[in-house]
């Protein structure tokens, strides 16, 4: 593996670590073969399909990996991964919710 490579990978694994504890990989529309994946800037969709995962992502179609793909597969494979997304993703949503009251964009 070049040296290149090998610092874009740790990279995308330091992301997919990232997306993962900070609940920004979510499964879309409640299936358990497609994730929508929640970076800085924009939103990925991956899916599982016949033990393979894909993003929709420019990095994976150039690459053949990506975090957004790391970090579903990491949770994958988590013993209790629907516990951890619940946690994490109830986590964001909180942090969320006391950003915009902060803001006052956001009124109950």
């Amino acid at each position: 593996m070049s040296q290149e490579m090998d610092a874009s990978l740790r990279r995308a694994i330091n992301k997919a670590v990232k997306y993962l504890e900070e609940g920004r990989v979510v499964p879309f529309g409640g299936r358990r073969d497609v994730f929508y994946v929640i970076s800085k800037e924009r939103r990925h969709l991956v899916r599982v399909k016949e033990g393979r995962i894909t993003c929709s992502c420019d990095g994976f179609k150039a690459r053949g990996f990506c975090s957004h793909a790391l970090a579903v597969w990491a949770l994958l494979m988590m013993d209790e991964r629907e516990r951890y997304l619940e946690e994490k993703i109830r986590d964001r949503l909180a942090r969320e919710i006391r950003r915009l009251r902060s803001t006052g964009d956001f009124r109950i």
